[in-house]
């Protein structure tokens, strides 16, 4: 018997497992809440500072390289799942995950401050020490993100049972989307602003970034979280995680054909920095319009996650999976397809217009991201024994980060071929990303549980 009065063995970890279930349903609703808020507010954070249609137009005021605005509007998901094997390593020996979450975030978050006080305070700084300065304070943000993204995602699968996991990622992207949308009006006065001239108006709009930062790690302080089953007794070093890889990798077929399907999804966002400034070149759009597009992607965003949520507790996250990528050609497609329609039909070519016509392209773009993340965020969940969950979200993310690059290689192809030519790529991208998620099992869980060569019974040993 253990401390706790359960029989030592694969029995007393059932049982402690229940108990543990049991004391996380207590703080259901109150997670709920509080997780949604954290993502609203840092979801209106971001919107002001959008990577696809604010970002890339202030970075390309400091360079015109094509490959460092890429490189940065990359930065986000690339630091979110690049390092959650390592953040997974640290927490599995803890019962509780908050502590560290808490400590990692307020390192992460707290130097992006230099950016707002850089651009009021110093209004005509250097660009090449403006641009450095953004590159060192996003990398910092995202890369820590990254490493407690494995504690985080443990805390929802903990609090958030399964049968409600599709309406708490559908509530989050939902009330993200209104979050974004009022970022998105902010956006539009302040560029329009007479009153703000360059670059103070991208100061404000940093500083609004950095509120939802603060408020959303005042939502993550708010968590409660109980004791959860633990992999190890003490810290283990990366190497001694990293030994599990190539069983969990061999014995389960769905991660693999999951992530396959995940590196061709990504690869159709090879064009997602370039949409706007593609807008503002070719279609003479201009820079406020990136208000319109941050609009579109919130509510692409908001109507596909009502829909998801839906479809993924009634027919599961693989159901998901295959609804997203059936959108994913879409963007580029469009893209493609707007100045066609304009040289066709004159009277539509005021940039009034044009612009809604364009912002389909984020439309869509919102749909198939908000759909592909809670789709892979699920299926993994789902494909997890509790024990191993960390290892399993921080290896399926960190094996996911490659493809997140795309956009680095649109950047470069771009510079070498055409705007047209990266859009018609990434159109063949998301029709292959649909081919091959129409082959993922749908029974997944049982075919994860009962695997080939059964997972051992023991902690890992200290490396």
């Amino acid at each position: 018997m253990d401390s706790a009065g359960h029989p030592r063995g694969p029995a007393g970890r059932r049982a402690e497992g229940a108990a543990v279930g049991a004391a996380g349903h207590r703080y259901i609703w109150w997670n709920f809440a509080a997780i949604t808020l954290d993502v609203s507010f840092w979801t209106a954070g971001s919107a002001c500072v959008d990577v696809g249609a604010v970002l890339p137009v202030f970075v390309n005021t400091l360079t015109a390289s094509k490959l460092v605005i890429a490189v940065l509007t990359a930065l986000p998901s690339v630091g979110w799942t690049l390092p959650q094997l390592v953040g997974a390593a640290r927490i599995l020996h803890r019962p509780r995950k908050k502590r560290y979450l808490l400590t990692v975030a307020a390192l992460g978050r707290t130097p992006m401050l230099a950016l707002p006080v850089l651009l009021l305070l110093f209004p005509l700084p250097s660009k090449a020490v403006m641009l450095w300065t953004m590159v060192a304070c996003y990398t910092t943000l995202f890369f820590t993100d990254g490493l407690i993204g494995a504690a985080w995602y443990d805390i929802i699968a903990k609090t958030i049972p399964p049968r409600l996991r599709g309406r708490f990622f559908g509530a989050m992207n939902v009330l993200g989307g209104f979050a974004a949308i009022g970022s998105g009006w902010l956006v539009k006065r302040v560029l329009a602003s007479p009153s703000l001239a360059y670059p103070r108006q991208y100061g404000v709009l940093f500083a609004c970034l950095c509120a939802g930062l603060f408020l959303s790690y005042l939502l993550l302080a708010m968590i409660r979280e109980p004791e959860g089953e633990v992999m190890a007794d003490e810290p283990q070093p990366l190497g001694a995680v990293l030994r599990h890889v190539p069983r969990i990798w061999h014995d389960n077929a769905p991660l693999r054909r999951l992530l396959a399907v995940s590196w061709l999804a990504s690869l159709s966002t090879l064009a997602w920095p370039f949409y706007v400034l593609y807008g503002i070149q070719a279609l003479g759009l201009a820079p406020e319009a990136g208000a319109v597009f941050i609009w579109a992607g919130a509510v692409g965003n908001m109507a596909g996650s009502a829909v998801w949520a839906w479809v993924n507790d009634r027919r599961g996250p693989r159901a998901v999976l295959v609804a997203a990528c059936s959108l994913r050609a879409a963007p580029p497609a469009v893209a493609l397809a707007v100045p066609l329609v304009l040289a066709s039909l004159p009277s539509l070519r005021s940039a009034g217009t044009a612009q809604y016509l364009f912002a389909l392209v984020f439309l869509f773009g919102g749909a198939a991201t908000s759909g592909g993340m809670m789709g892979f965020t699920n299926y993994v969940l789902e494909l997890a024994p509790e024990r191993e969950r960390p290892v399993y979200v921080g290896m399926g993310n960190t094996l996911n980060a490659p493809g997140l690059l795309a956009p680095v290689l649109g950047g470069w192809l771009i510079s070498i071929l055409s705007y047209q030519a990266v859009f018609a790529l990434a159109v063949v991208a998301g029709v292959v990303s649909l081919v091959v998620g129409l082959r993922l099992p749908v029974a997944a869980v049982a075919k994860a549980h009962a695997p080939a060569r059964p997972a051992p019974e023991v902690d890992i040993a200290p490396g």
